[in-house]
């Protein structure tokens, strides 16, 4: 069939070999158009809205990742689309699993993100990134009440980790780094680093 499509688009004879006839009439194979056309449904199914039934496709580990689940709190079988051995059988949404897992560079175990639209509201706290001087002036005269001090970094390696300080009641300043691992963004380790310091006070 190929071999028929490739000659009546070059007018190629029918000694030529295959394998040149092809690339001349540029036609892909069809393993790698079906390919592409279940990865373009696999991301079709995930950016569905949450409730949606047909996301329910997918299995539930793929979905929302299963990096903090608990003991048997995932239903048995259902990482069977992350495992290396290529026996079936699979349900469709396992296979749709399986091929989108197979070409992306991370470890889907944790879930794929969701954006979601809030309401405009205006931040009831104030932000002030200050220079240099100031902020280590601000720092020593610090006013009664809870000031939060936050420090987020991403190194080339891609991994992410933040800083928190805060003064003991007696006057003494202590520290504590938190290391987050590759996938998270410096907002994100920001944010760990004010969750943590509140977990501190």
């Amino acid at each position: 069939m190929t071999n028929r499509q490739a000659r009546a688009i070059t007018g190629m004879l029918k000694t030529t070999p295959i394998g040149p006839l092809v690339r001349t009439a540029s036609l892909a194979s069809a393993e790698v158009l079906l390919e592409a056309r279940q990865l373009r449904y696999t991301t079709l199914l995930l950016g569905l809205p949450e409730g949606h039934p047909a996301k329910k496709i997918l299995p539930v580990s793929f979905r929302e990742g299963d990096l903090y689940a608990q003991p048997r709190e995932q239903i048995p079988g259902n990482r069977q689309w992350a495992e290396c051995s290529n026996r079936g059988p699979w349900s469709l949404g396992e296979h749709l699993a399986r091929q989108l897992a197979n070409i992306l560079p991370a470890d889907p175990s944790e879930g794929f993100e969701r954006m979601i639209q809030t309401t405009r509201n205006q931040f009831p706290g104030r932000i002030e990134v200050l220079p240099d001087p100031e902020t280590l002036a601000a720092a020593q005269s610090l006013s009664p009440g809870l000031e939060i001090w936050s420090d987020g970094s991403r190194l080339e390696k891609g991994r992410c980790g933040a800083g928190i300080a805060w003064q003991e009641p007696g006057g003494a300043w202590k520290t504590k780094g938190i290391p987050l691992s590759k996938g998270y963004e410096v907002f994100d380790a920001e944010l760990r680093g004010v969750v943590q310091e509140l977990q501190v006070a």
